[in-house]
């Protein structure tokens, strides 16, 4: 009985390392991409990121829509 609960405190010991290992690499990546929004776009808050995505979003909509409409005159021009 001792055994098996030293074994499982073991099994948690490494399981919590590994989670704390996983954290540590996601914290650091996370960190890696916010130094990254900063630098390429004077972005400092994950809200601020949103917004920018939300903006960038809208603008490839516009394009999208301005680009099927020059697309459908070209083809009435074709006609």
């Amino acid at each position: 009985m001792a055994q098996d609960a030293t074994s499982r405190i073991k099994e948690l010991r490494r399981a919590f390392q590994d989670t704390e290992r996983k954290r540590a690499e996601l914290q650091g990546r996370f960190n890696q991409l916010m130094e990254q929004l900063e630098h390429e776009y004077n972005i400092k808050t994950l809200i601020e990121a949103e917004k920018l995505a939300e903006q960038l979003a809208n603008d490839l909509k516009n394009k999208t829509a301005e680009l099927d409409e020059a697309m459908g005159k070209l083809e009435a021009m074709k006609a």
